[in-house]
């Protein structure tokens, strides 16, 4: 057994004291096959490799990414507002007519046209927020307060004989009075004359008075015509020296010896 003892003894000294070759001896790099991700740096201290992260990230290997945080969440903005965080300050932008921190306040707009009347059916505008007012046919001024200017279609137009003018459809003529006609009731009436066709006879002369015609008959006449004689001889003359005498108030003439017709006018020898 001391043999033994004696043997190794000598290995071991051999191997510790052998002579060198002259070289240095290889070392390991801890961070040769050790890959650290996302801009992440290796480091190793005590030959134990391990990843230095950069900007937020993390992990063994830095392969998780960083927890980025939204500044609008939980940040609420009211009546239709939109949450921006630009420089990761949270705040709302408003819609027209609100405004506030949150968009919780709605602004209150003054009507321009609240207090200013347009008269006569006229309707306030205010592109500019100044009122003015747009006036129906043919009103104006700044509150359509005159009236529009309406030409009377009968000015100029003369109506005769005592005829009136009228213009319902703007368009003017004459109303004319009993008798009268034309568009200025320029003609006078057409009077008919109840003598015209009626005849008197014997010298008698037609009259209507009441536009009846009767005659008026000369002395010695009557009838509707003056056709009756009271002495039928007054004008009824027998030539040659014949006589005249009536009958039923007719006059005949009785002829001398020698004449016959109706006034005695033939001679028969």
């Amino acid at each position: 057994m001391s043999v033994l003892f004696q043997v190794s003894s000598f290995v071991v000294l051999l191997c510790c004291f052998a002579p060198s070759s002259g070289q240095p001896p290889v070392t390991r790099d801890p961070c040769a096959n050790f890959e650290c991700l996302n801009g992440g740096s290796c480091t190793a201290p005590a030959d134990l490799p391990s990843c230095r992260c950069t900007g937020g990230y993390f992990g063994d290997k830095c392969q998780f990414g960083p927890v980025i945080r939204d500044p609008c969440a939980g940040f609420e903005c009211l009546n239709g507002g939109s949450c921006t965080a630009p420089a990761d300050f949270p705040s709302c932008l408003c819609p027209q007519g609100y405004y506030g921190d949150k968009c919780q306040f709605r602004q209150v707009t003054r009507d321009p046209c609240a207090n200013f009347e347009c008269l006569n059916g006229g309707s306030c505008t205010a592109p500019a927020d100044l009122p003015s007012c747009s006036c129906p046919g043919g009103y104006f001024g700044d509150k359509c307060q005159f009236g529009p200017v309406i030409r009377d279609p009968c000015a100029g137009f003369e109506c005769l004989n005592g005829g009136s003018c009228t213009a319902p459809a703007d368009f003017p003529y004459c109303m004319c009075p009993e008798g009268y006609s034309g568009d200025k009731c320029q003609f006078g009436p057409v009077i008919r004359d109840p003598c015209a066709n009626f005849e008197c006879l014997n010298g008698g002369s037609c009259t209507a008075p009441a536009d009846l015609p009767f005659c008026s008959c000369p002395k010695g006449y009557f009838g509707a015509k003056c056709q009756f004689s009271s002495n039928p001889c007054a004008n009824f003359n027998c030539l040659n020296g014949g006589y005249c005498f009536s009958f039923f108030n007719r006059p005949f003439c009785l002829c001398r010896f020698g004449y016959v017709g109706k006034k005695c006018q033939t001679r028969i020898y």
